[in-house]
């Protein structure tokens, strides 16, 4: 008798990256997108490469089923993702967010008075945004 073989195929988690030049510190970015998308960033391990450690804020609790993580893409001493260069944060979503409400949250950021770019980003084009896929 021939043994059956079940394959369990777990689907890739939808994950949005967004990039955001913007002239506001960390925290003071961090308190105005917490006030714009009425969400609750709090800091969260870094992301540390050789010498240079990149802060990373993290929101898992407000949006049932979805976290959002900002992390800091220039620091003095480095860059995060070096094609990246002018990009301040990276914006990651995670969870089953539609394209709709992708925009929806980009044009909230816009708002914000610091915030000189919003751009969606398509992380196969990057090398480097698989340092940021498990945060």
């Amino acid at each position: 008798m021939k043994k059956k073989q079940i394959k369990l195929e777990i689907p890739a988690e939808q994950t949005s990256f967004i990039a955001i030049a913007c002239t506001l510190s960390i925290h003071k970015f961090v308190w105005e997108l917490n006030n714009a998308l009425d969400i609750s960033l709090s800091e969260s391990n870094e992301i540390c490469i050789n010498e240079n450690c990149f802060p990373v804020f993290k929101d898992e609790m407000s949006l049932a089923n979805k976290s959002i993580v900002i992390i800091k893409n220039r620091i003095e001493t480095g860059v995060l993702i070096q094609k990246l260069v002018n990009i301040d944060y990276i914006l990651k979503i995670r969870g089953p967010f539609t394209e709709e409400e992708v925009k929806v949250i980009m044009g909230k950021i816009k708002k914000i008075t610091s915030v000189i770019a919003v751009i969606q980003i398509d992380p196969s084009k990057f090398k480097g945004v698989n340092l940021i896929q498990n945060t």
